[in-house]
């Protein structure tokens, strides 16, 4: 009796071997596929960048039309298209005033010359136009473009080329909306005072005397100060400004924070 007791009560052992190895390996597995490694970091979740673009197999800011009008300046005529929602009228805006600028192109041959007086030269014979460049800062959710305008004459030998505008528009993609320069002054905790004296600054220090001539004409500069607010590619607050000269008009920049 003594025999048959013991070896029940080994049948019994190895059957409660046995169901624990069998829960341990479900056990594992069940672990390993519910949780990560003790020696890895778990993964980060990724936040969902929403994409608003209209055309999502086109930039959110790309160009059509593209005209080339003197090659040795790099000066092109083009539409633009501003690939949201915020962006449509400012694009139909942009593009009409291109329409405009393309219809300033003057050639040679449409001038009586004057045979005594030396002009610049191109090859594509223009002899003057407007003409607008367009500038692009990308950073996060932010679009910044920038709209530069000028003027080309072959008059002028030394400055072909003046600034006669600017202007800029800052998108939040994510959000699809134009921000405001007021809103992008609270953002950065300025106030359109301290941008104009941190100019105002800069332009006394940079000023020139040439014959007891100033080159930079600050006040007329200052008065109708022409300026672009926006967000550049690292994220600080950028002022971009026609600044008037007894030269060519030009434009210049400082990165505000």
């Amino acid at each position: 009796m003594e025999n048959r007791g013991n070896k029940i009560k080994f049948i019994i052992f190895i059957i409660f071997l046995f169901a624990i190895g069998i829960g341990g390996y479900f056990g594992m597995r069940y672990v390993l596929k519910n949780s990560t490694s003790i020696w890895e970091e778990p993964p980060e979740k990724e936040d969902k960048v929403p994409d608003l673009r209209i055309d999502k197999t086109k930039d959110y800011v790309y160009y059509t039309d593209i005209q080339e009008v003197i090659e040795d300046l790099g000066v092109y005529m083009k539409d633009i298209n501003i690939n949201i929602s915020s962006g449509k009228l400012i694009s139909e805006t942009l593009n009409n005033e291109m329409s405009e600028i393309r219809n300033t192109i003057v050639k040679t041959e449409d001038v009586k010359m004057d045979p005594n007086k030396e002009y610049a030269e191109n090859e594509e014979g223009r002899f003057s136009l407007d003409f607008r460049e367009y500038v692009e800062h990308d950073y996060e959710q932010y679009i910044s473009l920038i709209a530069e305008d000028y003027k080309y004459d072959i008059t002028n030998i030394e400055n072909t080329t003046t600034a006669t505008g600017v202007k800029a528009y800052v998108f939040d993609k994510y959000e699809d909306r134009v921000v405001s320069s007021t809103e992008l002054l609270e953002k950065y905790n300025k106030t359109l005072d301290e941008i104009k004296t941190e100019i105002k600054t800069k332009l006394t220090s940079v000023q020139e005397v040439v014959n007891g001539v100033q080159l930079i004409k600050i006040d007329e500069t200052m008065n109708n100060l022409n300026y672009a607010l926006f967000i550049n590619k690292t994220g600080k607050l950028e002022v971009f400004y026609l600044v008037k000269s007894t030269n060519a008009d030009y434009y210049d920049n400082i990165v505000i924070s």
